[in-house]
């Protein structure tokens, strides 16, 4: 009994029609938003090597070292600066080496750009997701230490800065 009133009184629910005279205006709150992803190809550390005197003077290149991905509903610019002026030694001597000794660019690019404590613009682009052409790309960076530098192990972070453009 209970399952045939359910049924009847459904069908009445639904038989009434309601009369609304007005309007709606919806109203959205959209905020700025900007996500920036800068990872490692193959999540590997970035290590460069040099076993001779042509790779100190010529550099060494790691081509698509870093992949980008920007998410952004503004249009954006990328900048790049070192955290300090200097790579920090691992192997306790007291050289210090120029950040402008690492250069980047972006893989299309032709010219590297020397890093320093100063941000350079590494890129520019539009809204849309990391799928939109120009919102993901791979960096390429290259180190030229030259024969100036004693033999060690040195560190240097790299900041990357995401802003209105």
């Amino acid at each position: 009994m209970t399952f045939a009133r359910i049924i009847i009184l459904s069908f009445f629910i639904t038989s009434v029609k309601a009369q609304f005279g007005g309007s709606v205006f919806p109203f959205l709150e959209i905020h700025p938003f900007m996500k920036l992803e800068v990872n490692t190809t193959n999540n590997k550390d970035i290590e460069f090597v040099f076993n001779n005197d042509q790779q100190l003077l010529n550099g060494v290149s790691l081509n698509n070292g870093l992949n980008v991905k920007i998410k952004s509903n503004r249009n954006w610019q990328l900048n790049v600066s070192s955290q300090g002026d200097f790579f920090v030694e691992q192997s306790n001597n007291s050289q210090l080496i120029s950040a402008t000794v690492l250069s980047i660019k972006k893989q299309t690019d032709a010219i590297y750009k020397n890093l320093s404590a100063s941000p350079v613009i590494l890129a520019n682009g539009g809204r849309g997701s990391d799928k939109k052409s120009g919102n993901f790309f791979s960096l390429d960076l290259k180190a030229t230490p030259g024969l100036d530098y004693e033999g060690g192990d040195y560190m240097l972070n790299l900041i990357f800065t995401l802003s209105p453009d």
